[in-house]
């Protein structure tokens, strides 16, 4: 565990109720780390502008920078993002030069990933337009509006659009991917109940991380085009009744409210490929 991914993790699920330090350190315990490497990293996060901070001494409390909240809204709404009907239309982006340097290509990564496209060359990415999501509004989030070109409509490249969509969004392995995560939330619910509290923690910080991180990456395509058995829609109730329990097993330890919204990211970013947030 490392102490970035757990102060960031916490101050998601919190999120917008901000967070002492005594909070990060307590946490900490859980997972064996030092008082001393949490303070230093909660500096570090403060003066890269990741957090932000309120008041002093004792009354000091942190949160999510304006920046970092951006991507964290979208984590949280994985759960309850759903697809709109399809008409058969894709949406394609081309981009030419996003990102001029290391952070601008990290954040047009992070704003691919929100919007769910995937690569059909270089420079250009798509999706069926089934998402409801606005495109517009995204790429303005993530300073891209005057970027990229975009359209909607058929996709012609003499293929069919079921094998296109198993090609592109490998819908094999994220099917195995959203099975195992099932499995998993629904071992450790039946498995929670007789551990101790800090084994508790610790489990619900695992398992719950790396199911989310299994919702952010779900493509959320047609049904037509999805393979028979998908578990989607399982996952994300499963993932519902985990998050209401871990969310009191964490709320007990740390003595203060975790915020009231669907889906915290608890474990999210521990277990993501990705530079999870935009600009860091």
């Amino acid at each position: 565990m490392k102490p970035k991914s757990l102060i960031l993790d916490l101050l998601s699920a919190s999120d917008p109720n901000p967070l002492p330090a005594a909070s990060f350190l307590e946490a900490g315990r859980v997972f064996k780390l030092k008082e001393n490497t949490l303070r230093v990293t909660l500096g570090r996060l403060l003066s890269g502008g990741t957090i932000d901070a309120r008041g002093t001494g004792a009354d000091r409390r942190y949160r999510l920078s304006p920046r970092s909240r951006i991507l964290n809204r979208h984590i949280l709404a994985a759960q309850s993002l759903r697809s709109r009907p399809w008409k058969g239309d894709w949406l394609s982006i081309v981009a030419w030069a996003p990102g001029r340097d290391r952070t601008g290509r990290d954040r047009f990564r992070v704003a691919l990933g929100v919007l769910k496209l995937a690569n059909l060359q270089p420079g250009v990415w798509v999706r069926p337009d089934n998402l409801g999501l606005s495109l517009e509004e995204v790429l303005e989030e993530f300073g891209f509006s005057n970027d990229v070109l975009w359209m909607r409509g058929a996709l012609h490249n003499g293929r069919d659009n079921g094998a296109l969509a198993e090609d592109l969004f490998e819908l094999r392995r994220r099917a195995r991917a959203i099975d195992r995560a099932c499995r998993d939330l629904e071992a450790s619910l039946q498995r929670l109940g007789g551990l101790s509290p800090e084994r508790a923690l610790a489990e619900t910080f695992a398992v719950g991380g790396r199911a989310i991180k299994v919702m952010f990456e779900d493509p959320l395509l047609p049904g037509e085009l999805l393979p028979r058995g998908w578990r989607g829609d399982d996952l994300r109730n499963l993932f519902a009744e985990y998050d209401r329990i871990g969310r009191m097993h964490w709320q007990s330890a740390l003595g203060a409210p975790l915020g009231d919204r669907p889906a915290p990211a608890i474990g999210a970013r521990t277990h993501s490929p990705m530079p999870i947030l935009a600009g860091t």
